[in-house]
């Protein structure tokens, strides 16, 4: 990502600072050494906006995770990021189920994923193949109706000990793509071959 030279020096400024925080105040998570602290303190630390803090952080080698924390002052749970400069993070379950989890927010509207769902979406990112999860995902949520009836047809839809309300084939559901992830991802296989695209894995067996 190219930068303007303020951005530039700012970017560098705030990497250095990580850097030095993370020798006396490291906690360690996921294998990595994190610096944790308020957003708005990230933003005094460096002497910029909050908004110029989530911008700037969004750039490698800076890897951002969200998360709360307790004010000591107040006692009030407040919105912190934990930053670390380093290599990407490794693409674990967990990792991918976080990016489906935006991905889902964006294309639905809705405000936030159940703790249910997110461990759905975990499930997902271990049944499908590695690196192809958010393209089959973004496929199941962009044709869902097509996707949606792809489901219905699987040999697994007609046993009754499955949980598939009704209610939800109007709208895309992460709790009912887990039950049925091989039929979701032959969904998206199936309209690949339609295009006349490459199939970058097998079908699932019925």
């Amino acid at each position: 990502m190219r930068m303007r030279k303020d951005k530039q020096d700012n970017h560098k400024k705030l990497c250095d600072l990580i850097l030095a925080a993370t020798l006396t105040e490291g906690q360690a998570s996921g294998g990595y050494s994190w610096v944790l602290r308020p957003l708005a303190q990230w933003a005094a630390d460096l002497g910029v906006s909050a908004k110029t803090i989530s911008r700037l952080i969004a750039v490698p080698p800076i890897w951002s995770m969200q998360c709360l924390v307790t004010d000591e002052e107040t006692g009030r749970r407040v919105r912190a990021v934990a930053l670390r400069v380093g290599d990407p993070p490794e693409r674990t379950p967990d990792l991918v189920a976080g990016i489906m989890s935006k991905m889902f927010r964006k294309r639905t509207g809705v405000a936030k994923i159940t703790p249910a769902e997110f461990g759905c979406l975990v499930g997902l990112a271990e049944a499908w193949p590695a690196g192809h999860q958010e393209k089959i995902f973004a496929d199941a949520l962009i044709n869902w109706p097509d996707t949606a009836k792809a489901i219905k047809l699987h040999p697994a839809y007609a046993d009754p000990t499955e949980g598939k309300p009704e209610r939800y084939w109007a709208f895309p559901s992460i709790r009912l793509m887990r039950p049925f992830a091989n039929a979701v991802a032959d969904a998206y296989l199936t309209r690949l071959q339609a295009a006349g695209k490459p199939v970058p894995f097998p079908y699932s067996a019925k």
